[in-house]
């Protein structure tokens, strides 16, 4: 399962960025949020005139994006949240996500006709907005491993790995969470660059997402590793 631009565009929104501008912090978040919003605007035009040839990495991306929308908007209309100064008066933020969910269904359509078992292995993240939950902190410089990284990737060890925490792999006894000591070898392998090093993040922020990780202590493990991988 290959992230495209859209995983970079979700990390990317939430980096935090040291800046010598003379902008306050929260007009440069309205400034940057806004261009953001006609990037993505300006992608998802393109998307819809194109669904018919939209595959499943790109469904899941749109559904990531999707996710921090609902999310946003969620924000922009709480009452108790009215001192963040933005308003959203035109539902531009709503409209976007709309949009996305009619993109991804009419794509999931043509999918589901070309290549059913793929589509039946990612459904659970596929078919609805997907929210990354990122705490914002500042990275430690002790995380930033030295040395030769490992760029290789195996794609389609990536998809078992992915569909075994999933529960969706073609084991009888598949069961969500469950997984097996070489997936979690992959996953958490140390000096990963390119598409070795989003895809372990991508595995934990799913995981996470599904339920796999918590804050009980059969998850302190995990949870260190998803914000290692986040630091990286």
């Amino acid at each position: 399962m290959s992230i495209q631009i859209f995983l970079l565009f979700c990390i990317c929104s939430t980096v935090y960025v040291k800046t010598s501008s003379a902008l306050p912090s929260s007009e440069l978040h309205i400034k940057y949020g806004g261009e953001a919003l006609k990037s993505l605007e300006r992608l998802l035009k393109f998307f819809e005139s194109d669904v018919k040839d939209l595959n499943l990495d790109g469904v899941y991306g749109l559904r990531i994006a999707q996710g921090q929308l609902d999310a946003l908007h969620d924000k922009l209309i709480n009452p108790l949240k009215k001192n963040i100064g933005v308003t959203d008066a035109n539902n531009h933020v709503q409209s976007l996500s709309n949009q996305i969910e009619r993109i991804a269904n009419k794509s999931l359509e043509e999918i589901a006709r070309k290549d059913t078992s793929y589509l039946k292995r990612f459904a659970l993240i596929a078919s609805k907005a997907f929210l990354i939950d990122y705490e914002v902190r500042n990275i430690k410089e002790n995380l930033i491993e030295t040395g030769e990284r490992i760029s290789e990737f195996d794609e389609d060890k990536s998809d078992v790995c992915f569909s075994e925490i999933l529960g969706s792999n073609d084991r009888s006894n598949s069961s969500p969470c469950l997984v097996s000591q070489s997936c979690w070898n992959l996953m958490t392998s140390s000096k990963s660059t390119n598409y070795r090093l989003t895809h372990q993040l991508l595995w934990f922020l799913v995981a996470k997402t599904i339920g796999c990780i918590d804050h009980r202590s059969t998850s302190n493990l995990a949870n260190k590793n998803l914000k290692y991988l986040e630091d990286r």
